[in-house]
């Protein structure tokens, strides 16, 4: 059987995997050792796996917990300056699992309260406030999941050198801890947020197994870049958007674009171009939209050149900006910042479409990973969608039969109105991609 041993028991036995840093203080420490721990019901390889939740990734050294993520900017260093600038509404802690003392299987963790009836989509709005006023105890529910809230992907990761059954098995592990977690904790509602479809393929016997059930979440917008420069680029576009993309280029010339690894000087104006969009936004998911100030500065400092700044400035004004994150084959797009004074005017949005593109090409990127919204516009500009899932379940004896029933009908892709006038087959990237 697999066991869950206290915290020193646990660092005596992995100080590699779990190392404590400096910042934690006895309160820290103290905390961790009364958390919850799992035991696995499993046999042979599985003998040998410990499941631990701990409640920051401090106590998981960086390099055991990047080994699994190899390549991925999202590593240990983004998800802790994510736990230094979570939003309010988002506490976020980390599963992992140890085999030997070191660490073969890890997610990151959060936990929050959240209004069910938001997986309605801004097109029923109306209905989601009649709902939450009508039956707040009913819509409003502690949940915990794993994934991040500000990541599109839920990170699973595992050890490289493992075969697929051990994977299994090590997910199970996680699995198996996160259920318990929430059981000690009094948490029902159990969700993986964004779930790959190469994952959600490959462990979604495991997750049935488990009783958890899964909806479409937002597929995210990416687009391949198969080209050896930006008129091949274009070319590739239809006649219509080619020619309009042509003509935005044109008038924006006197857009001068700058990438930066360091954003002290100019953080105090991009936190105020991100609040602009941010309050401009046509499509809402409440908690899930919002980042601290703080979080800008954090990531770029925690980073260390993986995360970048796009600038853009109009007679030395900076009118808008792009925060990405740099992959050897992929750039992942954060948050854009736009001054609509000027956005119009100088189609600052496309200004930085096309620089990103530039960017790619230049160092040689094969694919810019560009979010979940806009997806008509983006569509028009090549993109893909990349399909992603919720997996979900309520451990209650009449609840949770509710939910596998009902929640696969209120699936996020189903209530996007852009994506139901975008249904083509043709535009999702297919599983390996």
């Amino acid at each position: 059987m697999s066991e869950i041993v206290c915290l020193e028991d646990w660092q005596a036995a992995a100080p590699r995997a779990a190392r404590a840093h400096v910042d934690l203080d006895a309160s820290s420490l103290s905390s961790a050792q009364n958390s919850s721990g799992s035991r696995g019901s499993f046999s042979g390889f599985e003998n040998d796996l410990f499941i631990r939740h701990v409640p920051n990734l401090t106590y998981v050294d960086d390099q055991a917990w990047d080994r699994l993520f190899p390549g991925l900017s999202e590593g240990w260093s983004y998800f802790r300056a994510c736990e230094k600038t979570a939003p309010d509404a988002f506490e976020l802690s980390a599963m992992v699992v140890l085999q030997h003392g070191a660490v073969v299987g890890a997610v990151v963790m959060f936990e929050m309260q959240y209004r069910l009836d938001m997986t309605l989509g801004e097109s029923l709005k109306g209905l989601r406030d009649w709902i939450a006023q009508t039956a707040p105890g009913v819509v409003s529910m502690r949940i915990a999941g794993l994934g991040s809230p500000m990541s599109e992907e839920c990170p699973i990761g595992l050890e490289p050198s493992l075969n697929d059954e051990e994977k299994d098995v090590v997910v199970e592990a996680l699995i198996t801890g996160f259920e318990d977690y929430a059981a000690n904790n009094g948490i029902k509602v159990l969700a993986l947020k964004d779930v790959t479809d190469h994952d959600g393929q490959r462990f979604d016997p495991v997750l049935k197994q488990h009783g958890f059930a899964k909806m479409a979440s937002l597929p995210v917008a990416t687009l391949p870049l198969p080209f050896e420069s930006v008129d091949d680029y274009l070319t590739s576009l239809k006649p219509n958007m080619r020619k309009d993309m042509r003509r935005k280029i044109n008038k924006s010339k006197d857009v001068a674009v700058e990438v930066l690894d360091n954003i002290d000087d100019v953080e105090d104006d991009l936190i105020a171009l991100y609040r602009a969009t941010h309050e401009a936004r046509k499509a809402s998911y409440d908690d899930f939209d919002e980042v601290p100030d703080s979080y800008f500065g954090e990531v770029m400092r925690a980073l260390d050149g993986a995360a970048r700044v796009m600038v853009f400035r109009v007679e030395g004004k900076i009118v808008g900006f792009s925060l990405f994150m740099e992959e050897d084959n992929r750039l992942i797009g954060k948050f854009v910042g736009l001054d609509y004074s000027y956005a119009r005017k100088y189609n600052l949005y496309f200004v930085n479409w096309m620089a990103c593109v530039r960017y790619c090409l230049d160092n040689k990127i094969a694919m810019m990973q560009v979010g979940q919204t806009t997806y008509s516009l983006k569509a028009r500009l090549g993109c893909k969608l990349k399909r992603s899932w919720i997996y979900f379940k309520h451990t209650g004896p009449i609840l949770g039969p509710v939910f596998r029933a009902f929640g696969p009908h209120m699936a996020l892709d189903q209530t996007n109105v852009e994506l139901q006038a975008l249904v083509r087959e043709e535009l999702y990237l297919p599983v390996a991609a």
